[in-house]
């Protein structure tokens, strides 16, 4: 499957036969939303468009740092496993 990558955000690409459209889709980032194109260059640019729109929102919003996908998964990592209180485990 074809991806694009910028900043760190990675999208999948897929077609749509109904809209005759690419889409791209980006991953681990609910935040931002599909974008559609004709063609691979405009929905490169388009990608790159809303990624850039999305972390500006974000800096505005003091909440990059938690969106930036990469460093949501370095915090995962580095979150130590508790105890879960219903059955005791870990």
């Amino acid at each position: 499957m074809k991806t694009l990558k910028y900043k760190g955000y990675v999208a999948t690409i897929s077609f749509s036969n109904e809209d005759q459209v690419l889409i791209a889709t980006v991953e681990g980032t609910p935040g931002i939303a599909d974008v559609e194109a004709e063609d691979m260059s405009e929905l490169k640019i388009t990608f790159e468009d809303a990624v850039d729109e999305f972390i500006a929102y974000c800096d505005k919003q003091n909440q990059y740092k938690m969106q930036k996908p990469e460093l949501k998964e370095k915090e995962k990592a580095e979150t130590p496993l508790t105890p879960d209180k219903k059955s005791g485990r870990k």
